[in-house]
């Protein structure tokens, strides 16, 4: 049946909780190369990306607390009540906009070997619009993260 609480209380709990967004980029960067046999590159310019997942995974048990610090359990007939299984994974691509959009900056270095190039770079990626749908309930949130690549070039006449 539930426990029912006052009106404007909050409960508390630790547990981790983890949003995974998956994207398809676009990005149409300028390349500026300079060296010898070991080649340095900067590349810059802006993307555009396509959302294909967007979900959180929910996972830990806990007491439930009526303080943020967890030092207060919530409790029934004098004993707290036993640990909540916080393991869930929830489908979050409605609250997430379908396109985004934004700006990326590398480093790289290459080196030939055989018929192609080894190379090795980092990437800077900011998305400069707001993500969710509904940032009144949501808040307003962007995307970023750091990309390292290994790879191979192949030249194709």
């Amino acid at each position: 049946e539930g426990i029912s609480l006052p009106p404007g209380v909050n409960l508390y709990a630790n547990f981790k909780n983890v949003t995974i967004l998956n994207y398809l980029e676009i990005p149409v960067l300028a390349k500026l190369l300079w060296g010898h046999k070991v080649k340095y590159y900067a590349c810059a310019g802006p993307h555009v990306a396509f959302l294909i997942e967007a979900k959180t995974k929910t996972s830990g048990s806990s007491l439930l607390y009526l303080d943020a610090g967890g030092a207060i359990p919530l409790v029934e007939n004098g004993n707290p009540l036993p640990a909540v299984s916080f393991n869930s994974t929830t489908n979050i691509k409605k609250s997430i906009k379908t396109v985004n959009a934004g700006v990326q900056g590398g480093l790289g270095v290459q080196y030939p070997l055989g018929l192609g190039n080894i190379f090795l770079e980092g990437h800077a990626i900011l998305g400069v619009i707001n993500i969710q749908t509904h940032p009144e309930n949501d808040g307003k949130n962007k995307t970023g993260s750091l990309a390292i690549a290994v790879g191979y070039l192949i030249k194709i006449k």
